[in-house]
């Protein structure tokens, strides 16, 4: 019991995820149209220019900048018109001077040409001559090579998470697989005689088993795989034995229920059994989430969550998401809050950070709001109905209606 009074901030439950060592993850290579939100293994380089020739940027003609200067509507420059460059084709005229070349949005520069002149700054006066009356300036209106990317430039570094826009990235260099890390395995147990499985009909007494998914869901979102050891009795010997299999498959092990400090909680006890150091860290200056686990056995890590979803959801996202990206080598996220006013005053207690669920809506004047979403950490639809999370910082008694808060999404 000592020991779990001992609670610790946030911070430092992080600092001990950190400083622990990760199982290392072998590489795949996958293609690269099924590649989102995996994570790079090895270094990705650019193995052409791109774009790989200078091209348009806009509809118009291919002209030589030179030839435009001082064009106005009351003194116009005239070009002859020498031909008209068809999309996926190699120009095969030179611009001179006073020549010019019809283009179109992705067409292929012409020799000598060095700029655009956008079709609506001209008039066809007949097949052989274009009437333009604004300048342009050299480069304008094209992309030249490798001006998105040059050849042997870095695109991604080993960690970085694959998103819609690279997949595009990497098809238009011509990469079409991708190096990736395995998803890490990750053992998922729910302890607890009163759970059944979500697709029974619950007796009196009896409730469903959602822990396992939520948390199952969460490490897929994450870039794990999630390996469910299904629901354990409130008996030592069937959660060793569980517990035990789970490491022995897994790289990373999270229970839920059984983390607090009544006979029936066995976390700790599991934990302490199944090898050294055992228990790291029992007690987090969190609400909710105050009798969380953070134990490690043969260099895994091993949390124990508590049973009500609202808080396992909750420590999950500030606990075990990290030391998933840190198997995966993940670059740390870079998480923007979105500011409103706080509806309703949020009481808490000095000495412990407070995640209070929120809901957003826009209020006549057209201001951002944030409703608080009162509840217990046993109730799941105090998740579903909210938008957000504002956090109470450690060493503050509360946040008052009319305070402008930082809303982390959903």
């Amino acid at each position: 019991m000592s020991d779990f009074l001992k609670v610790k901030p946030i911070e430092q439950a992080l600092e001990i995820i950190d400083n622990h060592p990760t199982p290392l993850l072998s590489t795949v290579n996958i293609k690269t149209i099924d590649s989102l939100s995996r994570t790079v293994s090895t270094p990705i380089t650019s193995s052409s220019n791109l774009p790989s020739f200078d091209r348009s940027t806009m509809d118009g003609y291919a002209v030589r900048a030179t030839d435009t200067y001082g064009a106005s509507q009351s003194q116009p420059s005239y070009l002859n018109l020498v031909s008209e460059i068809t999309m996926g084709s190699i120009p095969k005229t030179k611009i001179k001077i006073g020549q010019a070349a019809r283009i179109f949005t992705g067409g292929m520069i012409p020799e000598s040409a060095n700029a655009v002149v956008m079709v609506e700054y001209t008039e066809l006066i007949d097949s052989s001559l274009i009437e333009i009356i604004k300048p342009v300036a050299p480069g304008e209106n094209i992309i030249k090579i490798g001006e998105d990317i040059k050849e042997n430039d870095p695109v991604f570094e080993v960690g970085h998470v694959i998103r819609s826009q690279d997949i595009g990235g990497l098809l238009a260099l011509g990469i079409t697989q991708t190096p990736v890390f395995e998803r890490p395995k990750i053992g998922v147990i729910s302890t607890g005689d009163e759970l059944i499985n979500p697709e029974i009909e619950p007796k009196k007494g009896q409730v469903r088993d959602i822990n396992s998914y939520t948390v199952s869901s969460l490490i897929q979102k994450h870039g794990g795989e999630p390996i469910i050891f299904g629901i354990n009795k409130d008996e030592f010997e069937v959660q060793f034995n569980s517990a035990k299999k789970a490491l022995t498959e897994c790289s990373l092990l999270v229970i839920s229920a059984g983390s607090s400090t009544s006979s029936r909680d066995l976390t700790a006890e599991v934990i302490s059994s199944l090898g050294e150091p055992g228990i790291l860290m029992h007690g987090l200056a969190h609400k909710p989430g105050k009798p969380s686990i953070i134990g490690s056995v043969e260099n895994k890590l091993i949390f124990g969550l508590p049973g009500n979803p609202v808080s396992a959801m909750i420590i999950f996202e500030l606990l075990v998401k990290r030391a998933i990206h840190n198997i995966l080598r993940s670059a740390k996220e870079l998480i923007a809050p979105t500011q409103a006013i706080l509806t309703t005053d949020i009481p808490s207690i000095n000495g412990r950070e407070e995640h209070v669920p929120v809901k957003l809506y826009n209020s006549q004047s057209g201001r951002l709001m944030a409703e608080p979403v009162f509840g217990k950490s046993n109730l799941i639809y105090t998740l579903i109905k909210s938008d957000g999370i504002v956090i109470v910082p450690i060493n503050k008694s509360g946040i008052y209606s009319g305070d402008l808060v930082d809303v982390f999404i959903n």
